[in-house]
């Protein structure tokens, strides 16, 4: 329905990938979700015509920075239009 009412762009809080963060900050919807919606959002239901700002938050225990650098590069490699590190 936002689709089809002109949807421009989108915010997503998404805060981290990490399984026990999310647990954590209590995230009802938890990392690997994400991971499988996201591309099939963006690429198959909208066809990559909504810009993504997606929202994550550094320094959440127990995730590391190589987690961090994971997390930012799959969204570069999703087509991710901004991304932004709290």
């Amino acid at each position: 329905v936002l689709y089809e009412s002109g949807l421009k762009g989108i915010f997503c809080g998404i805060e981290t990938f990490n399984l026990k963060a999310s647990v954590l900050i209590k995230k009802a919807w938890h990392a690997q979700k994400a991971k499988e919606f996201l591309p099939k959002l963006m690429n198959q239901l909208w066809d990559r015509k909504v810009a993504f700002n997606v929202g994550m938050i550094a320094g959440l225990p127990p995730e590391t920075f190589e987690e961090l650098q994971s997390s930012n590069q799959w969204l570069i490699d999703q087509g991710t239009h901004q991304i932004n590190w709290t």
